[in-house]
């Protein structure tokens, strides 16, 4: 089969998508890479009813489409130019993986998404949430109709169990889609370790709920409230209830989960300022931190009183790449991960990267983490109190040879799960199922 899978942007997914090549290619498939920055005009200003946006959609001749791909970005679509690429590779199959491409960005002409313009087989790699990237219930609807509209000729790998769930119940054809750790693989590494604890990431030093109605926003805060107290207190509760209440009888299955995924939308849209209300209420515990502007929230994070010692927290740039983030998983006592507000149950990759780094992580309890691993238990926590105690128990000098044993054992079971090479046979699987017809035209 000849598969095509667009280039993306961010590190992370241009990593995944290398990744995946390879193993399809391995597979016996043959691959093309789609570079999104052949195709762009340049960026839309303003908001999508703009000026700007809505001279293009009256003057243009079909040749400039401004599209919105996911929440981060506005960009202008050479439409002829894109269109030509991807019909002289005369694809079997699009595979989509990042939810920014423009594959799958939202024409604002023609008010759908662009790989439904595509009359290709799809196969859906969902990394993240399905629905985090959208900014509002509209586009949340739209989305849920694009995948009713392709059902016929799509699968869709979730990572997230509910996501996968409620895709079924649209009578969807879905798989799971497991996090997988990025190698090389590295024995444990016992004593001398150069640091504590370390995070890597994106965080922000406080909330915001400016962006949001005052009630809406009352409850998020109330609910993210409930999460720091309780890392395994799950947000569906409130979803339900909020579509409950802005949902009348009359409404469809797919509004109704529309208006839950919005609520997740925007929960997740806290994750970065949640990550960085626990390092802040983790107190006096040292930890050397590395991502953007990490050192300027170390220097300028309040501590908790009475606790004064913000100095015990070290910022470093942005690691740069796989093997920067490894070398510190392998280096440190405890890498802690705190995971994004848009999982309830699924186990961010971080967890897996660090096993497969020969780290030790410690992590928010997933649903998922029990089926992943026999020392789940050992490895996660449920409150900041616990937090704070297997910091300070796996920090302890007479508990390095048990903490040693336990990574040990997590890499052995994140190995033995399997690699990209599987997900590539699950792909070809799914493709198969669909027929995979010779390369259909798309649809003017």
């Amino acid at each position: 089969m000849h598969l095509v899978l667009e280039q993306s942007p961010t590190p992370i997914y241009q990593r995944l998508i290398v990744a995946i090549s390879r193993a399809l290619v391995g597979a016996g498939h043959r691959i093309s890479l789609l570079d999104p920055t052949a195709f762009i005009a340049g960026s839309v200003a303003g908001s999508v009813a703009g000026s700007c946006a809505g001279s293009l959609a009256e003057s243009s001749d079909g040749t400039l489409t401004p599209m919105v791909l996911g929440r981060v970005a506005q960009v202008v679509l050479h439409r002829p130019l894109f269109w030509e690429r991807l019909d002289c590779l005369e694809a079997d199959a699009l595979i989509i993986v990042s939810p920014i491409s423009l594959l799958a960005g939202f024409d604002l002409v023609r008010g759908t998404f662009l790989y439904e313009q595509a009359r290709l087989p799809l196969v859906f790699l969902h990394f993240e949430d399905c629905f985090s990237t959208h900014s509002s219930r509209e586009r949340i609807e739209a989305a849920l109709g694009s995948y009713i509209a392709t059902g016929h000729r799509s699968h869709h790998f979730c990572l997230e169990p509910r996501n996968g769930q409620e895709l079924r119940s649209l009578n969807l054809a879905t798989s799971p889609l497991y996090a997988i750790g990025e190698g090389p693989y590295e024995p444990p590494a016992g004593a001398p370790l150069r640091r504590e604890v370390c995070f890597i990431g994106h965080v922000h030093p406080g909330f915001d709920w400016g962006d949001h109605p005052h009630d809406l926003a009352s409850e998020l805060q109330a609910d993210l409230q409930h999460r720091l107290h309780q890392f395994d207190h799950p947000l569906e509760p409130a979803t339900l209830a909020y579509a409950e209440r802005c949902c009348g009888p009359g409404s469809s299955a797919l509004q109704r989960l529309a208006a839950k995924a919005y609520y997740r939308s925007l929960a997740h849209g806290h994750s970065l300022e949640f990550r960085g209300e626990v390092l802040r209420r983790l107190g006096d515990r040292p930890i050397d931190l590395y991502g953007p502007e990490a050192e300027r929230l170390c220097a300028n994070w309040p501590a908790p009183a009475p606790a004064p010692a913000v100095g015990a927290r070290r910022g470093h740039p942005a690691t740069a790449s796989v093997a920067a983030s490894a070398a510190i998983y392998r280096s440190s006592l405890i890498s802690l991960n705190i995971t994004a507000l848009q999982f309830d149950q699924a186990v961010s990759n971080r967890v897996l990267d660090v096993a497969a780094a020969g780290g030790f992580p410690l992590t928010d309890w997933k649903g998922e983490l029990g089926a992943l691993t026999g020392v789940a238990e050992a490895i996660s926590y449920r409150s900041l109190e616990e937090l704070r105690h297997k910091m300070d128990y796996y920090g302890h000098l007479d508990h390095r040879a048990e903490r040693l044993e336990i990574a040990t054992a997590l890499q052995r079971e994140v190995r033995e799960r399997g690699d990209f090479g599987a997900l590539a046979q699950a792909i070809g699987a799914a493709l198969v199922g669909l027929g995979v017809p010779e390369a259909a035209k798309r649809e003017d």
